[in-house]
């Protein structure tokens, strides 16, 4: 197999992306992994619920298997430290209602300086579930039949993103982010928004914030504003009742 030489320099939001893979099923899947990490400068591979030998992974690695060597075995909670989960999927949302398959191309995607790429199992990939923990989800056009081998999945995604300029070193953190999350969902409460219309209301938001990649002090303001709202709301209640 000839070795393909990259042409381009990857930028240094793509050498900080860490990689989780959840329960990867082939060691030959999870060497090529390992090399197309290597090819693009990445260092950080997560391994979630492994369901294959690493070790025997390392022959399909080549210059790579440093990488399955440093590998760590974590949980999903880990995955809490990073300000930005990005997600992939080969499933499209076949409706605009399908908030948690809402994907864009690699091409549209803005990433974080502290973001986690998710690639999820070879035969059925990640969970709604699992997607609903992600701020960002990424899908490869590819034609009629869009399922994608995942190492070749993840060697297009990456070199997408080596087009992309470095974000912004300002983004807001990912607490950042859950506090403002909160604040909306306790508006929604306090407007009356029925609460089974909240956690679509969430996820709509958490997409949006993680296509747009909002600095701290937005966030900030964003906060302040949705907290004087609450408040403003509270207090013309406390009058009404008094009336």
């Amino acid at each position: 197999m000839h070795t393909i030489q990259l042409k381009k320099v990857c930028n240094k939001v793509i050498v900080m992306l860490s990689i989780a893979v959840i329960e990867p099923e082939y060691e030959i899947n999870l060497g090529y992994i390992a090399r197309v990490m290597k090819n693009f400068g990445l260092e950080e591979l997560l391994l979630i619920n492994p369901k294959c030998d690493i070790s025997k992974a390392r022959i399909y690695a080549t210059h790579g298997s440093d990488i399955l060597d440093n590998a760590k075995i974590v949980s999903k909670d880990y995955l809490k430290n990073y300000d930005q989960l990005i997600g992939t999927t080969a499933i499209k949302a076949s409706s605009r209602m399908n908030i948690i398959r809402d994907a864009i191309s690699p091409e549209d995607a803005v990433i974080s300086k502290n973001a986690c790429l998710i690639l999820g199992r070879e035969s059925t990939g990640l969970t709604n579930d699992e997607l609903a923990l992600c701020d960002l989800i990424i899908t490869i056009n590819a034609g009629k039949y869009n399922t994608l081998n995942i190492s070749h999945a993840l060697a297009i995604i990456l070199y997408e993103l080596t087009e992309k300029k470095d974000a912004n070193v300002n983004n807001a953190s990912r607490e950042e982010i859950e506090l403002l999350l909160n604040y909306v969902l306790m508006l929604a409460k306090k407007a009356g928004i029925k609460e089974h219309k909240h956690k679509h209301l969430e996820h709509s938001l958490k997409r949006l914030l993680g296509r747009a990649l909002p600095t701290s002090r937005e966030v900030k303001l964003l906060v302040i504003l949705l907290r004087k709202a609450i408040l403003a709301i509270e207090r013309n209640k406390i009058l009404s009742d008094k009336n």
